[in-house]
């Protein structure tokens, strides 16, 4: 079975607030059908175990995508999959895939 992606890391510090952010869960996706593109928004949390213990979120960003899932994939997948490496990833540019454990 393939390991599911749960989460994104990236050590920032959010402009915000000043607090430090590292860990990004996807939150809501739009895909445009007629142009073929796509956004993302992600939530950002201090760690993994402040999200997991329902922490608030202290930064929020959306990614534009000039492409979108195929029909039929995993969209949530597709869209983490695909952040680290797209044009617009901004601040999520490299970050790493964290993995759902004892899959």
């Amino acid at each position: 079975m393939t390991q599911q992606i749960i989460g994104l890391r990236k050590e920032m510090i959010d402009p915000d607030s000043g607090a430090p952010v590292e860990f990004y869960t996807l939150t809501q996706y739009t895909v445009r059908p007629g142009s073929g593109t796509s956004q993302a928004t992600f939530q950002g949390y201090v760690s993994q175990a402040s999200f997991v213990q329902n922490k608030r979120a202290l930064a929020y960003m959306t990614i534009e995508f000039q492409s979108a899932p195929p029909p039929g994939d995993d969209a949530i997948q597709w869209f983490y999959a695909q952040t680290p490496d797209a044009d617009g990833a901004g601040d999520l540019a490299g970050a790493e895939f964290v993995y759902e454990r004892g899959q």
